[in-house]
């Protein structure tokens, strides 16, 4: 489970951030030594760079079946990115 209560305001100004502190929570709770931020793409947009870093290095990595939980989620409403953290699958 990934606390949005533990990210500051830096990390929710943008959905990169956002997306890069998921990917580092995910990580660190699977013990996962995986640099996020270096696996980003400055030519995709941040869904999409979430998307191949879960598959390539998270789904690929695990084997076990993974559930993935995001508790105060709501802090993300008022951000107009909001639509698109919530839309990933």
């Amino acid at each position: 489970m990934t606390d949005l209560q533990k990210l500051n305001a830096a990390q929710l100004e943008a959905v990169d951030a956002v997306l890069i502190s998921l990917g580092k929570a995910l990580a660190d709770q699977l013990g996962l030594e995986i640099d996020v931020g270096g696996s980003w793409s400055p030519r995709r947009v941040a869904s999409v760079n979430f998307d191949r870093f879960m598959k390539r290095h998270v789904l690929e990595t695990v084997q076990e079946r993974l559930v993935s939980a995001i508790d105060e989620a709501d802090r993300l409403f008022p951000h107009p990115f909001a639509s698109e953290v919530f839309g990933l699958r």
